[in-house]
């Protein structure tokens, strides 16, 4: 291209248009009779830059090219009668030799990018890896899967079978849509599916890790913690020795449904019910009450739980799109952070008030709280400090007042719009106990 544009400038001459130059039977000024074709040797070297609007001016200072746009001059010297040529590219042709700086590392980071997210989209043939959409780049099935994921992925099941793979975002997960291939995982092969990875939510809770529920699965730690909790906690024992407690919570329930009635007042089921499962876990876990509906303390406390909860449960996009989890686009971490704090400090204070009585007191309670400080006696800090109580009773009680508050909400949620499931529950229920009789059974005789 360069060899188009080369024209050879006399002495002296008038100012010649791009026309001219482009046509070389008509380039050279009339009168001039070109040599031979000679032999040249070109030498390069840049000398100044000035404007252009593709025309070349012959000077006794050089060459001068005026106009707007800006180009590269150089020089040339003919090898055998020394004169000086020019060579300029046009200003059609500048914008393909001069690449702003900015744009240049612009067109590398496009690049680098399409290249990362092609390597990292390509399906890949995973052994025992099960079908699934393939999905979108980047945002994988977030788009298809929407805001309401259950209906979304129990349509896709029907189309993959009850075990699919399905990319959120640029995350590979598993979904399990029966209760055979649940059984097959959580039962016959839970250890290879026992660890699991914490989402953003949980790590706002610096000590996370601490935690039964998202520690590294099968460590020594998580051992410990589910070995106090199946041998202190959950037994038949305790559940048998607890059944008093239980039945004077069921009939505080019970007689607060009444006065609603009686009063012919709306009734929070969700509130009620978070009270009584606050009130039961308490009494296990400090022997005292935490719940009272008259209380202010409580009701912070309740929306405190609720808070975390939502948080937890909320669709974080830092956990599908991994870049952005420095930024947390959501604000989700920052939030939890917060209110992570704010229940650490009263569960802290509980601890607290519980080991300076029992410094001057010898009398147990003979609870939870009291077994984990028995453990730390006995075992040292190094076993399970402080902290790690902390940590255990957090998860107890997120775990037993929401999940259980939630499942009758959308238990009873479920009933009242379906009037024919309803009667035919009652009618069941009435057909086995009789009416305003509460429950009571023994798990060490496995009576009912």
């Amino acid at each position: 291209m360069i060899s188009n544009v080369l024209t050879r400038v006399p002495s002296a001459g008038k100012i010649q248009s791009a026309a001219e130059v482009a046509a070389p039977s008509t380039a050279f000024r009339q009168g001039y009779t070109p040599k031979p074709s000679p032999t040249f040797r070109f030498t390069f070297s840049p000398i100044q830059t000035r404007s252009s609007q593709n025309c070349i001016r012959r000077t006794e200072d050089g060459v001068t090219v005026p106009g707007p746009s800006r180009i590269r001059l150089f020089q040339r010297q003919d090898h055998h009668s020394g004169e000086p040529y020019r060579i300029e590219l046009p200003s059609s042709l500048q914008k393909y030799t001069k690449i702003d700086v900015s744009s240049f590392f612009l067109l590398c980071s496009l690049l680098t990018l399409c290249i990362y997210f092609f390597l990292t989209t390509v399906k890949i043939k995973t052994k025992r890896l099960p079908p699934g959409p393939t999905g979108l780049p980047v945002l994988g099935s977030l788009v298809t899967i929407g805001n309401r994921p259950h209906e979304s992925l129990s349509k896709l099941a029907k189309t993959y079978g009850p075990l699919m793979t399905v990319k959120f975002g640029m995350i590979k997960i598993v979904v399990v849509s029966s209760a055979e291939m649940a059984r097959e995982i959580f039962q016959k092969n839970d250890q290879a599916f026992s660890g699991r990875p914490a989402p953003e939510a949980v790590v706002a809770a610096q000590d996370y890790d601490m935690s039964m529920v998202w520690s590294s699965g099968l460590s020594p730690h998580w051992k410990k913690l589910r070995k106090i909790c199946n041998s202190q906690l959950f037994t038949a024992q305790r559940l048998d020795a607890s059944q008093e407690l239980r039945q004077v919570m069921m009939q505080k329930m019970i007689e607060q449904v009444d006065e609603a009635r009686h009063a012919r007042q709306p009734l929070d089921v969700g509130w009620l019910v978070f009270g009584t499962t606050l009130n039961f876990l308490s009494n296990t876990m400090f022997s005292s009450d935490m719940f009272d509906m008259k209380s202010d303390a409580t009701t912070e406390l309740k929306e405190l739980i609720g808070d975390l909860i939502e948080l937890v449960g909320k669709p974080n996009v830092a956990d599908y799109l991994p870049f952005l989890k420095p930024f947390d686009p959501q604000g989700i971490r920052r939030g939890l952070t917060l209110l992570y704090e704010r229940l650490r400090r009263l569960l802290d204070g509980i601890i607290e008030r519980r080991i300076k009585r029992r410094a001057f007191e010898s009398e147990r309670y003979g609870d939870f709280l009291d077994v984990l400080l028995d453990h730390t006696e006995e075992d040292g800090p190094q076993e399970l400090n402080y902290q790690n109580i902390s940590v255990l009773l957090m998860d107890l009680f997120l775990g037993g007042t929401h999940t259980t508050t939630t499942l009758l909400e959308w238990t009873m949620a479920e009933l009242l719009h379906n009037p024919p499931i309803l009667a035919e529950a009652k009618q069941e229920l009435s057909n086995q106990i009789p009416p305003r009789q509460i429950i009571t059974f023994g798990l060490m005789d496995g009576e009912l």
